[in-house]
């Protein structure tokens, strides 16, 4: 049970107002390094322990991909969303 409940993230989505297909479309603009894992916790949902065997990498190196993958997910869709409150296309982002 504490290996579950330590194994939670936080719900990025709940935080930002997206929707799953924005998610998505984000996810793909994420370091590659870091797209597997958070897409094998998130959409897999896959346990820490799984990720580190599937991707043969240490567990704390699985914690740290999925943690700076959710940063810069979470930075990518706040731009997104900031792009479209002011009228620029889906996607776009702004430097």
């Amino acid at each position: 049970m504490l290996e579950q409940s330590s194994e939670q993230e936080p719900d990025f989505m709940s935080e930002i107002d997206v929707d799953s297909s924005q998610a998505l479309l984000a996810l793909a603009e994420v370091d590659e390094v870091y797209q597997e894992a958070v897409a094998l916790f998130y959409l897999e949902d896959c346990s820490y322990k799984e990720i580190s065997a599937i991707l043969d990498i240490p567990l704390g190196t699985v914690k740290s991909r999925i943690a700076r993958g959710i940063a810069q997910l979470k930075d990518i869709l706040q731009q997104s969303i900031g792009t479209e409150r002011l009228g620029s296309p889906v996607g776009e982002r702004v430097s």
